[in-house]
């Protein structure tokens, strides 16, 4: 099975935990207007094994497209548990970059990776592309 880099957001070589940075603003599952909220509510969704909030906040037009329910079963082996810290966010006029520290929980051991995120805009809200 091919499990692509943004749907295990490297589960597969980072399995970690850490507090997240604060609540988010938004509804996971819902876009939003401020692209930090959504990659926090996209961690959120993976966090949740909520895989319709998750493909909810991916852009209709991302390369990779929704998460297919095979490999999301495939990657929630992978951690029992995933938070994030967004670190900045570049923001312009329809597109922006988040860089987050994202931090996997698997069997009491943790790691966490720094990730860049890829959001634009679509309907006036801001939606992963990439990551």
């Amino acid at each position: 099975m091919d499990v692509n880099r943004r749907h295990c957001l490297a589960a597969l070589g980072s399995i970690s935990t850490a507090a997240l940075a604060g609540c988010t603003s938004s509804i996971p599952g819902v876009g939003s207007d401020d692209p930090g909220d959504v990659v926090e509510d996209y961690v959120s969704a993976l966090d949740d094994d909520d895989r319709e909030a998750a493909n909810d906040l991916i852009h209709p037009d991302a390369e990779e497209g929704e998460i297919p329910e095979d490999e999301w079963e495939f990657m929630q082996q992978f951690f029992d548990s995933v938070d994030v810290e967004i670190l900045d966010v570049d923001e312009d006029d329809d597109e922006a970059t988040v860089e987050a520290e994202v931090t996997f929980e698997y069997d009491d051991e943790s790691e966490s990776d720094e990730e860049e995120f890829e959001l634009r805009t679509h309907d006036d809200e801001w939606l992963i592309y990439d990551d």
